[in-house]
């Protein structure tokens, strides 16, 4: 029997082992798959984030070759887009959030791409939060609400302590 055209509803299909082992190895290659590139944004996560946690990282770093920039012109890309009330002082209270999230990743390619110093952007904790791995969610109803009203009260002041 032609393996792709043995449908469940046929009574071959629980016969076949061919066909149940081409099934388990299919599932088996594509949950590799998704541990292996997980495993490798992680990686890439846990040396980006380090490097710039001590505030230097060398030009032929890993750091260096998926921001594709050094870490001055990267100090002057964030801080062109600060908020008011952050800088580096208060690093703490805001967190590096990638524009498009790492969760749209669906190849070991594509981390490279969004890893890119411009897809990088300062945002409160907060705001990072409420973010999650969304694209779009400044434009949920509730989001801007929540977001008019702290900077209408001021939070981000009172959490940087500068009132």
């Amino acid at each position: 029997f032609p393996l792709d055209l043995i449908e469940k509803s046929k009574r071959y299909y629980y016969y076949c082992p061919n066909w149940r082992y081409k099934k388990a190895h299919q599932t088996k290659t594509k949950r590799l798959g998704e541990k292996k590139l997980e495993k490798e944004k992680e990686r890439i996560k846990k040396s980006i984030l380090t490097s710039i946690g001590k505030g230097r990282y060398s030009n032929n770093s890993i750091a260096a070759q998926y921001l594709r920039i050094d870490y001055k012109g990267l100090q002057e890309h964030l801080s062109s887009l600060f908020r008011e009330g952050m800088s580096w002082d208060n690093k703490g209270f805001w967190q590096i959030d990638h524009s498009i999230p790492l969760s749209e990743v669906k190849e070991v390619d594509d981390i490279k791409k969004l890893w890119h110093y411009t897809n990088l952007q300062p945002l409160w904790g907060w705001e990072n939060n409420l973010k999650s791995n969304r694209l779009d969610w400044r434009e949920d109803e509730w989001a801007k609400e929540l977001v008019e009203m702290r900077i209408k009260l001021g939070l981000e002041w009172i959490l940087t302590g500068i009132i």
